[in-house]
């Protein structure tokens, strides 16, 4: 493994003593990588989590960042040697390790991004376009992207019913995020009503 390309095999990678967090956008690894993370997050939730993202086949790798109370997708990089960008407005618990951290502007609210009723893009597509990002999403393409994102890693982290979106994306090459306003909007409302479709809890800041 050398360079900006990879083996889409992941599961390979998870050898004993490797703390890094992996998701692979293919139909057969994506849901064990979603569970996986939900299974490391629920046993902390403080401070920064970075997670590698995949494509099934050669393609740019991408990092993300989370931050683990909230679960919000607040920065991104290229990988290997990528700058990491994070939302200015967003309150990060602290910056990722492994590169500067430089600022774009906004706080990744869905609201910049809309919500499209279809998003139509491939995994390679996707990771292709983000690992070229320059902390602007004024660009219609960009900004779907970067909700698809979300979608897929937040929000597939926090609700059932995500992790099946995403699924589906890894099957069909297409996401419906407008489906899902309502769900993805409410998530602390969700966890005080004890809604089976929320997989990891929403925690209050204190």
């Amino acid at each position: 493994m050398s360079g900006r390309f990879a083996s889409g095999n992941i599961a390979l990678l998870h050898q004993p003593g490797d703390l890094r967090s992996f998701i692979q956008l293919s139909r057969y690894l994506y849901p064990f990588c979603i569970k996986e993370l939900r299974r490391r997050l629920e046993n902390d939730r403080s401070g920064v989590e970075v997670v590698e993202v995949w494509a099934p086949v050669d393609a740019p790798r991408i990092a993300v960042a989370l931050d683990r109370r909230t679960l919000y997708l607040f920065g991104l990089r290229a990988l290997p040697g990528g700058e990491w960008w994070c939302f200015e407005g967003y309150p990060r618990p602290t910056d990722p390790p492994g590169a500067k951290v430089r600022l774009m502007s906004g706080d990744g609210n869905y609201a910049s991004f809309g919500w499209p009723e279809r998003i139509s893009t491939t995994p390679i597509k996707l990771l292709t376009d983000l690992s070229v990002f320059n902390g602007r999403y004024n660009d219609p393409q960009r900004a779907r992207h970067l909700l698809a994102l979300s979608l897929l890693i937040s929000e597939a982290i926090r609700f059932d019913s995500l992790l099946d979106e995403g699924m589906r994306f890894c099957a069909s090459d297409v996401l419906s995020p407008a489906r899902h306003r309502d769900t993805v909007t409410n998530w602390a409302k969700r966890t005080v009503n004890r809604d089976r479709d929320v997989a990891l809890p929403h925690i209050p800041k204190i």
